[in-house]
């Protein structure tokens, strides 16, 4: 009886699969006719195939090396390269699928460039992760790794030349990766930053990062060797700066 059965599932198969292969258009009737064979050859025992749901995304953001993606819930999902954290899993490893970022929720916005990301909670809050080494993160100098003072002088060879102040004075090279002594530090993880709030809109560049008050005030930081964290400098912002925005009539 077992095997009458299972012989019985096997036919009912094969007859839904021939059904699906005569209404397929011409250019799917290939994939389907494999289909119904697979299945009338396959044994008794055969497990069934159960597919995965997708999951309704609702935004996308990405440029140059990773992705991120938001979905309805307000989690956020990374994938790409991670050489500077900017997947937000804590680690450096590159991910070849989409994963769910930890700890995650009530996501509003999302913005990703280059090798550092932005996410705008719900709350108006900002959080960032990624490679700091122009301060596009908005952290502040050393923020959890001491008292630093960075000179940054872009040699172009992934060197940054920093003056650090903490048990007595040192002169050295600060390569890549985070951890005591980097100047900036990375974030590898999610950061909130405390310094800015009720945020309606973020942006990035490739190496700076901008925000949107709810009042139109817009808060920029990072790398602005050609002014474009827009303070009327060229030094690099390490912590948000309000910048307005004023009319003063027609060119």
């Amino acid at each position: 009886m077992e095997y009458a059965s299972s012989k019985s599932q096997r036919t009912l198969c094969a007859i839904l699969a021939l059904a699906m292969l005569l209404c397929a258009p011409v250019s799917a009737q290939s994939t389907a006719q494999a289909t119904a064979q697979a299945v009338a050859a396959s044994p008794a025992t055969a497990a069934p195939v159960v597919a995965a749901v997708a999951i309704p995304v609702t935004a996308v953001a990405g440029e140059m090396w990773h992705t991120l993606a938001r979905i309805g819930d307000g989690a956020v999902w990374s994938w790409g390269d991670n050489q500077h954290g900017q997947l937000g899993d804590g680690t450096t490893a590159r991910r070849l699928s989409p994963a769910r970022i930890s700890g995650l929720s009530d996501i509003r916005a999302i913005a990703a460039r280059a090798s550092h990301s932005l996410e705008l909670k719900s709350d108006g809050s900002v959080l960032a992760w990624g490679d700091n080494s122009f301060g596009q993160l908005g952290l502040g100098f050393g923020l959890g790794h001491g008292l630093d003072l960075d000179l940054d002088l872009d040699l172009g060879l992934g060197f940054g030349l920093g003056l650090v102040l903490g048990i007595g004075i040192g002169l050295g090279l600060a390569p890549g990766p985070a951890g005591a002594g980097d100047s900036p530090p990375r974030g590898w993880a999610p950061r909130q930053l405390s310094s800015i709030n009720r945020i309606a809109i973020i942006g990035t560049g490739d190496f700076h990062s901008i925000a949107v008050r709810g009042d139109g005030l817009i808060w920029s930081w990072g790398r602005n060797g050609t002014c474009q964290v827009g303070d009327s400098a060229t030094a690099n912002r390490f912590m948000p700066s309000a910048i307005w925005l004023v009319d003063s009539g027609p060119p």
